[in-house]
């Protein structure tokens, strides 16, 4: 029995087999096909335009999804049901694959999704976590809290340049360390606090003056540390 190849630009690629249905398929306006090859080929294209098809449709129905304010909120696999039982001609062994290759883009899409989320967040409480600090802050905690006396010591010794260090007083005028009134007093205290010991006494006065004094590196060394 002779078959006759067709293509229906709704219903895709198919074959009738007797007379009858030949010349429906010529009245309706169905392209005939010259040999089996050309089928082969139009199902291919077909196929091809339905997968199209079907990706195109997921984006516009995830994006309904994703919109609260539509009125309804399907699941995945409420959703590549719907989408794969309005999928061309898809039945049977054909709808259950496509239904599971969406299910899968789909929960692949809210995995994508959710890692994004949570790095944005992660982000977001690493710079709420970065104080800035002022000026009369320091000067404030320099004032009522002798730790941050000896703290600022070791900040300011720190900020001297090794030649500074180890003469104990000030040779560049670079605006960082100690002032060169200060460089002796300075470095003495900052080692005393290295050792492990505190200030007390004059000392820690003498030593609070010389803080708030260079306050303002005190501020730039805080905020360069993220503190």
């Amino acid at each position: 029995m002779a078959e006759f190849f067709f293509t229906d630009p709704s219903t895709g690629p198919y074959i009738v087999n007797c007379p009858i249905k030949m010349a429906e398929a010529l009245n309706a306006g169905h392209a005939l096909l010259p040999h089996e090859d050309a089928y082969m080929s139009a199902i291919a294209a077909d196929s091809e335009m339905r997968r199209e098809h079907l990706s195109m449709k997921l984006d516009a129905q995830r994006e309904a999804h994703s919109q609260v304010a539509k009125g309804y909120n399907l699941t995945n696999e409420q959703l590549a049901a719907e989408m794969a039982a309005e999928s061309y001609g898809a039945t049977g062994g054909d709808q259950n694959a496509i239904y599971e290759s969406i299910l899968a883009r789909l929960n692949k899409e809210d995995a994508q999704d959710e890692t994004a989320q949570l790095k944005t967040v992660a982000k977001k409480k690493v710079c709420k976590s970065v104080k800035s600090w002022a000026r009369p802050e320091i000067d404030a905690l320099i004032q009522k809290n002798p730790k941050a006396v000896e703290r600022a010591m070791v900040v300011l010794f720190n900020r001297q340049t090794a030649d500074e260090k180890a003469a104990e007083y000030t040779k560049h005028h670079n605006n960082r360390g100690f002032a060169a009134y200060a460089a002796r007093s300075g470095t003495y205290y900052a080692r005393w606090v290295l050792k492990g010991r505190r200030l007390t006494g004059h000392h820690l006065a003498k030593a609070r003056k010389i803080a708030l004094k260079h306050s303002r590196q005190l501020v730039e060394e805080a905020n360069s540390r993220g503190a």
